[in-house]
């Protein structure tokens, strides 16, 4: 409303919460509980001004990335007194490779991009209030591991075993047959 209020209805249990407007930024998220009855009282504070982020993700021979993961997180550093957690923005490229953040609190974070041939790659950005900056992230080729699987009471090769990969800190995901 004018005065600043809102209200959720239908949440349980855990929830995470931001709010965001094109002239303040974002908030950083606040995690609450959601309980019957009375409600919880909970501030987002708005930062003075935003901008943006926007970019292209593209592959080693400078295709563009159609439906590359593209996410971005402010740094903790820049956390206001209070805030529980930063606010982890996400987006898909679009059918020419670009993504776009356009209101985010000023100040530097991490982007993120995953694809399932390149996996994950991460690096740096700042975002300059009342600008939008514009990123070109050129993915590599992985590089690869060759094995055999084999029975660890006979070390015999075992035929058609799953090989899995994914980075240390993510689930794994499908690899190879053997």
């Amino acid at each position: 409303g004018s005065d600043g209020a809102f209200e959720l209805e239908g949440l349980s249990g855990y929830v995470q919460l931001a709010a965001s407007h094109p002239d303040r930024g974002t908030s950083l998220a606040k995690r609450a509980v959601a309980t019957g009855g009375s409600g919880t009282e909970l501030r987002l504070v708005l930062g003075e001004g935003s901008g943006g982020l926007s970019g292209i993700v593209v592959d080693e021979d400078g295709v563009p990335m159609v439906g590359a993961q593209v996410g971005f997180e402010p740094d903790l550093d820049a956390a206001l007194p209070g805030a529980a957690l930063p606010v982890i923005i996400g987006d898909w490229t679009h059918e020419d490779g670009r993504f776009l953040f356009p209101v985010l609190r000023p100040g530097p974070g991490r982007w993120t991009v995953r694809t399932a041939r390149h996996g994950r790659v991460a690096g740096e950005a700042l975002v300059e209030r009342d600008e939008t900056t514009d990123l070109q992230i050129r993915l590599s080729r992985g590089n690869s591991i060759q094995g055999v699987v084999r029975d660890e009471a006979t070390g015999a090769p075992v035929e058609q075993a799953r090989v899995s990969v994914g980075p240390l800190d993510d689930q794994s995901s499908p690899g190879a047959m053997s």
